[in-house]
C-alpha cells in the first residue's frame, strides 16, 4: 500500500491494491494533488502495518500550467472586440496571472489579468488593447506556490479594423467623372497607413486610387479627396484596406452596396449671348 504526505500532516492513501511482488507503481499525480516541497512516500503491507518504509527525504510535487487558447496558427485579435484565453492545469494550483508579450517570448509582458482563479481554465480578455503585432504570445504564471508557467507555442496576431463610412450604396448625388468626393472611414487601433480602391465588379478586379496614405488616429473618422476617374458605371464600390500587406486581407471595409459614377458634359458653344437666325447651320460644341 501506498501513501503521501506533502506536509507532515495526515499521510493520504494513494492505493492498496498493488502487488508486493511487483516493486513498481506508476503515480499519476491528478489535478488536485496537493502541492508541496516537503514530499514523502510510504510504502506499507497493508495486511500488517508495521511492515513499512518511508522515502529518507522530502521531494517536490509541482503543479503545471498549460496555454490552450490562443496557441493554434492563423489567430487573429481584433482591436476592441474580446477574446477567451483558456489554459489547463495539472495539480492542485489556486491563483494564476495572465500577461502577454507583442515580442513573441523576448517580452516585456505586460498584464492582461491577476489572482484568476485556476480553476476557472478560461478569462475572457476584453477589450483587446490597441497594440498592433503579429507576434503576440500570452503567458499564464501560478501566484506564488512553485510558479508553474507556460506560454503559447505560436504567435497569434493583433489587428485593427476600419470602418467605410462613405461612399456606400444609392450615394447621392452620384459622382461625376473629374469632381472632387470624399472618401471616408474610421480606423480602429493604430496602424500606419491604409490602401484604397474601387471596383465596378464587386472586387473581382480593381483600380488603385492610393496604394498608401496615413491610416490616421484610432477612432477618429478620416477623409481623402478623390478626383473622381472614369469608371462610368452604376455598379461602383470603395474599398479601404490596412496597407501592411500581412494584414490587408483581415483588416478591410468595402462599400455597402453600389453606387454610380456618371460623365461630365461641359457645352462650350452655344455659351454666351448669341443670336441665331434661320436657315443657319451654327455648330454646337461641348467637351465630355
Amino acid at each position: 500500500q501506498y501513501s503521501y504526505n506533502s506536509t507532515n500532516g495526515p499521510w493520504a492513501n494513494l492505493t492498496d491494491s498493488t502487488a508486493a511482488s511487483s516493486g513498481i507503481w506508476n503515480w499519476t499525480i491528478g489535478v488536485n494533488t496537493t502541492l508541496t516541497a516537503f514530499g514523502r512516500i510510504k510504502v506499507f503491507d497493508k495486511d500488517q502495518p508495521l511492515t513499512e518504509d518511508t522515502s529518507d527525504a522530502n521531494f517536490t510535487v509541482k503543479g503545471a500550467l498549460r496555454v490552450d487558447a490562443p496557441n493554434a496558427t492563423g489567430i487573429r485579435l481584433k482591436v476592441g472586440e474580446s477574446y477567451t484565453i483558456a489554459w489547463t492545469k495539472f495539480g492542485g494550483i489556486d491563483k494564476v496571472n495572465i500577461t502577454y508579450s507583442n515580442n513573441s517570448t523576448g517580452g516585456p509582458w505586460k498584464p492582461i489579468a491577476n489572482t484568476i482563479n485556476a480553476t476557472n481554465l478560461s478569462y475572457n480578455w476584453n477589450p483587446i488593447p490597441d497594440d498592433i503585432a503579429n507576434t503576440i504570445r500570452v503567458n499564464i504564471t501560478e501566484v506564488g506556490g512553485f510558479g508553474a508557467s507556460d506560454t503559447s507555442d505560436i504567435d497569434c496576431a493583433i489587428i485593427g479594423r476600419i470602418t467605410l463610412n462613405a461612399p456606400n450604396a444609392g450615394e447621392s448625388p452620384a459622382w461625376v467623372v473629374g469632381t472632387i468626393r470624399q472618401i471616408n472611414w474610421t480606423p480602429t487601433g493604430t496602424f500606419s497607413s491604409v490602401r484604397i480602391e474601387g471596383s465596378i465588379n464587386g472586387f473581382s478586379s480593381n483600380w488603385t486610387i492610393n496604394a498608401s496614405t496615413p491610416a490616421g488616429a484610432n477612432g477618429v473618422q478620416q477623409a481623402y479627396n478623390y478626383t473622381v476617374e472614369d469608371y462610368i458605371f452604376d455598379t461602383v464600390r470603395i474599398r479601404v484596406s490596412d496597407a501592411n500587406t500581412t494584414r490587408t486581407p483581415y483588416v478591410t471595409n468595402s462599400s455597402n452596396g453600389n453606387f454610380s459614377i456618371k460623365g461630365n458634359l461641359t457645352v462650350n458653344t452655344p455659351n454666351t449671348n448669341l443670336t441665331w437666325y434661320a436657315n443657319e447651320n451654327p455648330t454646337l460644341q461641348w467637351y465630355a
